[in-house]
């Protein structure tokens, strides 16, 4: 019975996504046997909840009948039908800052909306380009989405019921300009005014609602592009890879600011390596450097996603560890160094035959 179901749920999600794609308004007798169709299919293979809210729906439309249905107003009436066959899609921030880290590698989006059926369907169409893609319905989940997960992209509406988009623009656009995150407002609202307004408080681009979604994915991954560049050029140490001793100084301000709005504990932690002048001595300073570069990758493959590592310099690294008491990063710090102490570095000694060099004085 459950591969029915699966295949209902995905018969359904395939028919929304291609009404929501068009943004053209969809016949009173097309959704109205959708619904007929839904209502029937679902009971008979054990989705009586699904049933009955489509035979509800089915009821409702054929009380109010109208010749068509635009996207919204579909959006609106078919919610719950939504949430049913969408509910592994949308998880609450909280839940996904524990449980669904975004990788390394792959770039992270934070979505703010309070339109459920938007966030479902961007959620899916950008996870489609490899994307890591958090949603947000509200001020209070967004800032604390922001912090945790340090997104690459913030992309929120402009007008929300309970929240103004210029308001969370202006409240968002220091952490993320510091941090050179491309901010995307969207909306309906297309005016000039309104672009231009969005533009003035920070926003780097702007995109109208309904969505060119091919249009928006381009744009999206090419800011993507650009914050990649300058993370790399400018935060980034080149040899290790370790963010550099600059961008250290904004991220202690932005601990200490948490933790005096939030009191929220941090730890920041100095490492460095020992005896490692004689390591550069005794076998030249290209191994040095690949002692250095181990390093790096050691520590990043043991810390979470939120934790930073800088380059000091030399051979001096700090590790910053948000959320972290005492005891816990010493007991992070005990791991990481005790590991490292079992890698083993092979010195090879490579002989050049028929190269000479010459100096004249």
């Amino acid at each position: 019975m459950e591969k029915y179901q699966v295949a209902l749920l995905m018969n359904i999600r395939k028919q929304l996504q291609e009404w929501f794609e068009k943004s053209q308004p969809v016949q009173y007798q097309d959704v109205k046997r959708f619904l007929h169709s839904l209502a029937g299919t679902s009971q008979t293979i054990g989705l009586e909840y699904l049933g009955k809210v489509s035979t509800e729906l089915l009821d409702h439309i054929s009380e109010h009948p109208q010749s068509t249905w635009h996207t919204k107003e579909l959006q609106s009436l078919l919610i719950d039908i939504i949430k049913i066959c969408y509910k592994d899609e949308i998880v609450e921030v909280e839940q996904l800052m524990v449980n669904d880290k975004p990788s390394q590698t792959s770039a992270s989006i934070l979505l703010i909306d309070d339109d459920l059926s938007i966030l479902i369907y961007l959620k899916e169409q950008f996870e489609q380009q490899g994307w890591h893609v958090f949603v947000a319905s509200n001020k209070e989940k967004a800032v604390a989405a922001f912090y945790e997960l340090k997104p690459d992209c913030l992309i929120l509406d402009i007008y929300m019921q309970e929240e103004d988009g210029f308001e969370l623009l202006s409240f968002f656009n220091e952490q993320a300009r510091q941090r050179f995150i491309p901010t995307i407002m969207i909306s309906a609202d297309n005016r000039k005014e309104t672009r231009i307004k969005a533009f003035q408080m920070g926003a780097d681009d702007f995109l109208a609602k309904p969505l060119d979604m091919e249009e928006c994915v381009v744009k999206i991954g090419r800011h993507l592009e650009r914050r990649k560049l300058f993370t790399e050029y400018l935060l980034v140490d080149e040899l290790t890879g370790a963010y550099n001793r600059k961008y250290l100084t904004e991220v202690y301000k932005q601990q200490q600011t948490n933790y005096v709005r939030n009191k929220e504990t941090y730890c920041i932690a100095m490492i460095d390596l020992d005896y490692f002048k004689k390591i550069n001595d005794t076998y030249g300073h290209l191994m040095g450097d690949e002692v250095l570069q181990r390093f790096v990758k050691h520590v990043k493959s043991h810390i979470r996603t939120t934790d930073q590592l800088f380059r000091y310099g030399g051979e001096e690294f700090v590790l910053c560890l948000p959320r972290t008491s005492a005891e816990e990063a010493q007991t992070t710090l005990n791991r990481i160094l005790n590991s490292f102490r079992t890698e083993a570095f092979h010195w090879l000694i490579r002989a050049c035959y028929g190269t000479s060099i010459n100096l004249y004085k």
